[in-house]
């Protein structure tokens, strides 16, 4: 696309205004970007201005939209505004046509990889199709150090990682202004994607701003090419969509072909998978609950197939951050409540796969505990909690399969705990099961409902 259409293009959408939403970060956003803008307009070489306020910033958010606040820095620099995919044929093209200072968004995407993380689980012969992704992305690295060593370009993308894939373009003086946005409360940030739809969206959906946040931001499909599906299905039915309907998008990805459920076997897969999902989440949500006392209750629990199994975080295994063996035990008995409510729902030898990642971050948490955080297991009884104080110093074989014994035993003891409390609380692991099947998502409030649990004071 040519640069003066993609500029047209982009300014037929309004920017973001400002002051619009109350979130950290988005001034210092705007003074840096009203410093490009100065910069630009000085006197000495753009190139050698630029210098002065950072050739770049990576802003970090999960809930922003970074196309609408590219947009928003470009108005308060006073500068052309361009959005580009770095996976688009044309997108060297673009960046080579620009001849004045330009706001250059870059989207979101596979470029962005960590290169080390990406080769890290092939020690021998790497696959074609990640040799491919390892050509395209330092294809991308390489197009976008030319363009800042020729043109007067302003980076900007969003992301989680800025070292994943900043390297190369810092020693260009690339990416090397990161400004970090807080992520605002669920409400705002619901509020900030459903006001993208407008009146595409019944109020009720309006309505559900922080669960709509809870979806997105999880989600793994690409923010904007929901928001085109859901437009698309409420022009092609004339009719407001809802939240089943994002729930749908979510479950089916943003494609149209698979749009209709043709009552073939793929559909009948389809039921299957979803029902083992909503009764897999609905373990980790009920157990959440149960093992305190129903003082803690999730933000949400999901069914979308985009979110599941993706597995519980069990968030204690920094070696310097101090946590009591309750703790450790109540994330392990989560962790293992999803595996325990697929065996409650179908029986032992219909338990699926899908508690790997359970699995494996419980085993961490656990082996670490007990190899170098002086824990042991069935220290609630105090005759036993001095049993395991000698750490493992050192890379010891013999010590380390000593621990893997100690791993074992506990996870086992704790999934059996896990499985007689579930069972008998069936009917409200039912529950929440067949909620999740039929809404795909509930929220704190609708699970303090239906659990029963008293709101928080």
């Amino acid at each position: 696309m040519p640069l003066n259409t993609a500029l047209q293009a982009a300014a037929t959408i309004p920017a973001l205004a400002w002051d619009a939403m109350d979130i950290r970060g988005l001034n210092l956003v705007k003074s840096w970007s009203q410093a490009v803008g100065r910069a630009m307009a000085a006197p000495a070489r753009d190139a050698d201005a630029l210098q002065l306020v950072g050739r770049a910033c990576v802003v970090v958010s999960p809930f922003l939209n970074g196309m609408t606040l590219g947009r928003s820095v470009a108005d308060a620099a006073g500068l052309p505004y361009v959005s580009l995919s770095p996976g688009h044929e044309d997108f060297a093209a673009v960046l080579q046509a620009i001849e004045q200072p330009t706001v250059v968004h870059l989207e979101h995407g596979p470029w962005q990889a960590d290169l080390k993380r990406l080769l890290q689980p092939y020690k021998g012969e790497v696959p074609a199709a990640v040799q491919e992704q390892l050509k395209h992305i330092r294809a991308v690295q390489a197009t976008l150090m030319q363009a800042l060593a020729q043109r007067p370009v302003v980076y900007l993308t969003l992301t989680k990682e800025i070292a994943a894939f900043s390297t190369p373009l810092q020693q260009v003086g690339g990416f090397d202004r990161q400004i970090a946005l807080g992520g605002p409360v669920q409400d705002i940030a619901g509020a900030m994607w459903l006001a993208q739809l407008g009146d595409c969206a019944t109020p009720a959906l309006q309505e559900s701003r922080a669960k709509v946040a809870g979806l997105m931001a999880e989600t793994h499909l690409n923010p904007q090419a929901v928001l085109l599906r859901l437009r698309r299905l409420a022009a092609d039915e004339n009719r407001q969509v809802e939240l089943a309907d994002l729930i749908d998008v979510l479950l089916r990805g943003t494609a149209q072909s698979d749009a209709t459920d043709t009552g073939n076997a793929d559909s009948a897969n389809q039921r299957s998978t979803l029902h083992r999902v909503a009764w897999h989440e609905a373990g980790h949500a009920l157990m959440t609950v149960l093992d305190s006392d129903r003082q803690r209750v999730p933000d949400y629990a999901s069914a979308c197939r985009s979110m599941a199994f993706d597995g519980v975080v069990v968030s204690l295994r920094e070696q310097h951050q101090p946590f009591t063996y309750a703790e450790l035990r109540h994330e392990v008995r989560v962790a293992l409540a999803g595996r325990a409510a697929e065996e409650v729902a179908y029986g032992s030898a219909q338990v699926s796969n899908g508690s790997a990642n359970d699995l494996a971050a419980a085993t961490r948490q656990c082996s670490w505990a007990f190899s170098a955080g002086g824990l042991a297991p069935n220290m609630d009884d105090a005759a036993r909690s001095g049993s395991n104080l000698a750490l493992v110093l050192h890379d010891d074989p013999q010590a380390q399969a000593e621990v893997r014994g100690l791993v074992q035993g506990f996870l086992a003891q704790e999934y059996q705990h896990v499985l007689r409390t579930l069972r008998e609380n069936r009917p409200l692991l039912d529950a929440l099961g067949a909620r999740l099947v039929a809404d795909r998502i509930v929220d704190q409030q609708e699970m303090r409902e239906l659990l029963g649990c008293a709101a928080a004071s």
